[in-house]
């Protein structure tokens, strides 16, 4: 279930594009779908709970259409809920942690909470996230052990409005006139026999780093560009 403050606007998303009733009611991964508005904006929230007995095979798929779903409703997305997979431990066999995160690399959803939410007599296991696709959105997040079971509340606090990023200036190398011949030749060429000069490895290495640096910085110099921002 989910309890939605009475002066916030919501609706219960119940038809999802390339998602239809019938697949969903095969899903044994359980969920519920709400887009809900914050500020100016609306943000798809998706509770989720994979049964423990839901063969890795069958939970793979269902996430996957789940995520691909919702991703076509609103820009901002929140997955939150078990998941049943360890991410404090991903590659622990039967390494559900791992099958995750890379669904979660696939969909580009970045989780939020980083210490265990279910803590028992003899091992730490992070089940429990709040998965986000914008971390601008996010204000702050964490777990708290409400003593009622071993497995901790999550939560996270979200911005009305997600802030601008800022103009900035950048330093990056210009490849414009890069000869990639004349480079090596140059490198070839280079007086590295000033290295044996020296005993202690440190100076060796100093030697040829600015060697090597005086030589780039002639082929690709290094120009300040400025980035606007998104």
């Amino acid at each position: 279930m989910a309890f939605v403050r009475s002066d916030i606007c919501f609706t219960v998303v119940t038809d999802l594009e390339n998602l239809s009733a019938a697949d969903c009611s095969r899903f044994r991964t359980e969920s519920l779908i709400l887009r809900v508005k914050v500020g100016k904006s609306w943000i798809t929230i998706t509770g989720v709970y994979r049964p423990p007995s839901v063969p890795k095979s069958q939970w793979k798929m269902e996430l996957s259409a789940l995520f691909d779903a919702t991703a076509t409703v609103t820009n901002d997305l929140i997955d939150i809920g078990d998941f049943n997979c360890d991410l404090m431990l991903p590659d622990k066999p039967p390494k559900d942690g791992r099958d995750l995160s890379d669904l979660l690399d696939i969909y580009n959803l970045k989780n939020l909470i980083e210490i265990p939410t279910r803590i028992g007599k003899t091992s730490e296991t992070l089940l429990d996230l709040i998965l986000i696709n914008n971390k601008r959105r996010i204000l702050t997040s964490g777990a708290v052990d409400v003593h009622l079971s071993d497995q901790s509340l999550i939560y996270t606090f979200l911005r009305a409005s997600a802030p601008r990023l800022r103009s900035r200036k950048i330093c990056l190398r210009s490849l414009k006139h890069f000869d990639s011949a004349l480079f090596r030749h140059d490198l070839n060429n280079a007086p590295y026999q000033i290295m044996e000069v020296f005993d202690d490895f440190d100076d060796k290495y100093y030697v040829f780093a600015s060697l090597y640096i005086d030589i780039l910085n002639e082929h690709a110099p290094l120009k300040q560009f400025q980035v606007r921002a998104n």
